[in-house]
Order: structure tokens, then sequence, then C-alpha cells
């Protein structure tokens, strides 16, 4: 999982005047059960011939605001959900929403987007040599990743979207070196890898992955 910091502590500064008005348990709940759905791939798809667009839904039960709402939606949309990846050291997308949830609930496993898998869908349009460097990009992910980490059980759909680009990836001397001078720069091969996560702390989270989000 990506370290993770205060936004609003790291900029010097709040950025969203309704920070505090916003009733973050109560969408972390919600986020959660929809969260839940999604990794079970329990929706409605709504169209057959795009695999990205399914419907996602909950009983509105905590009488969620209006802007409540909109952060609930947000999140499950690939415009606006929170995005990473698990071997990086920031997030694309998503930091005040996701400090919000995890301010009041510590514990909260929140749906996460992968930002590399989204790159997926340049594939047809930038080629073969693209497609390749996605490949071996899949493969120095999983190379950064335990298999004893815990988000690889949170993760299993998208762990094995990563295995299936993997075992593409080239594997010319070439892509070796790659591989190797990736995680010598990054310091994979200098220190164990991460057998286990931490307990929960105020700067490291827990989440799950995901290629596809659906509509909130």
């Amino acid at each position: 999982m990506p370290w993770f910091v205060d936004p609003d502590e790291a900029d010097g500064g709040q950025r969203h005047a309704d920070r505090d008005t916003i009733r973050w348990g109560a969408v972390g709940e919600i986020i959660q059960e929809l969260g839940g759905k999604l990794a079970r791939q329990e929706f409605h798809r709504q169209d057959d011939e795009d695999e990205g667009q399914f419907e996602l839904v909950a009983d509105d039960r905590l009488e969620l605001s209006e802007v409540e709402r909109k952060i609930v939606t947000s999140w499950f949309s690939d415009a606006e959900a929170s995005q990473g990846d698990p071997w990086l050291d920031n997030l694309v997308n998503g930091r005040h929403r996701l400090s919000g949830v995890w301010k009041t609930d510590p514990n909260a496993t929140l749906p996460i987007l992968s930002d590399h898998l989204m790159y997926e869908d340049s594939i047809d349009v930038m080629g073969e040599e693209f497609e390749q460097g996605l490949f071996l990009s899949s493969k120095i992910g999983l190379l950064k990743i335990s298999e004893e980490a815990p988000v690889r059980a949170r993760s299993i759909h998208y762990f094995e979207r990563l295995e299936h680009h993997a075992r593409q990836a080239p594997t010319t001397p070439e892509a070796e070196l790659q591989i190797e001078l990736e995680l010598l720069e990054t310091g994979y091969l200098d220190v164990d890898p991460i057998e286990h996560e931490p307990e929960v702390s105020e700067s490291r989270k827990a989440g799950f992955f995901q290629r596809f989000f659906g509509r909130g």
C-alpha cells in the first residue's frame, strides 16, 4: 500500500472548507458496503459490450447529504476514483477523501482504482511497444509485493490481472536488466521484501485494488 499522510498537513492548509461538516464515518460505511459488492462482483452490468460499465447499489439508510452522496458516487467513477497502485509511494487521486474516512475509521478497508491497469485502455492506440511496456511494469510491480502481503488477499482480481500481464512480459536481456535496475533504484534488491503490513497507523492504511469501478 502507498504510504499515506494527511494531505492538508502535507500541503500546509485545508483544501476543502466543508471537510469537518461531512460525516466521514457514514460515507466510509457505504463505500465499504459498495466496495465489498465490487470485490465479490455482485453488480448489474449496464453494457454487455463494455465490462467497465456496471451499477452498484446500496440503501441510503444513513440519509447521506447531497455532498456526502457526491463523495460516494465519485469514489466509484473512473474519472474521480481514489487511484493508485500498492507498490507506489503516492496516490494519483483521492487523498482527501481517503484521509477523511481513515481519520474516522482507521480500520476501514477502502477500494482504490488501479492507475497502472487503466493504461490497458490505451494499448490498441499506442501499439505493441506500449503493450510490452505495460506487461513489463506489471511484472516489476508484482516483484515489489511479497507473496504473503495481505493486500494480495484483499485484491484477488487485481493481482490476477497483473499476473496475466506479467506472464506476457518480454524476457530479453534488456528487459531483465530494466527489471533489475528498477528494483535497485527503488531499494527492493537491498532490503527484505515486505512480508506483512504493520498495524494500522496514521501513515499507512488498508485498501484493496480494482481495475474497474461501477456507477454509484
